[in-house]
């Protein structure tokens, strides 16, 4: 399950369609080397428009009109994966994500979250 901003109508959504061509990008090179055989990677998108609110819907709409889903990436605005990583272990989740100084500070809320950050490189 992907959650990012991907609506022209929100000015933050050019932030999710800036992130969705790395994401697909990473997702063709796992299919192309197998790593997963005999499993298939298959990435739903769901559109957040960076609102709390969307974002939680968009969720709970996945998980609840299925297919299953075995990992969360996203919400990439901040607010959005803080809130999105607080409601995961309930559902046996994991969540991936481009870090940020906010939703690294999940770690103090919760020493062993299912939320993995990872930060881009300065020098890339």
């Amino acid at each position: 399950m992907g959650l990012m901003p991907l609506t022209k109508e929100v000015a933050k959504g050019s932030i999710g369609r800036g992130v969705l061509p790395a994401v697909e990008l990473a997702i063709e090179q796992i299919r192309n080397e197998s790593l997963l055989r005999p499993y298939f990677l298959d990435l739903r998108l769901y559109d957040t428009e960076c609102d709390n609110a969307k974002g939680l819907k968009a969720f709970y709409d996945a998980i609840k009109y299925g297919p299953n889903h075995l990992m969360v990436f996203g919400g990439v605005c901040p607010s959005v994966t803080s809130i999105i990583a607080e409601s995961l272990q309930g559902w046996n989740l994991v969540q991936a994500c481009a870090g940020t100084a906010r939703v690294v500070g999940l770690y103090e809320v919760a020493p062993t979250p299912p939320l993995h950050v990872r930060s881009p490189s300065v020098t890339a």
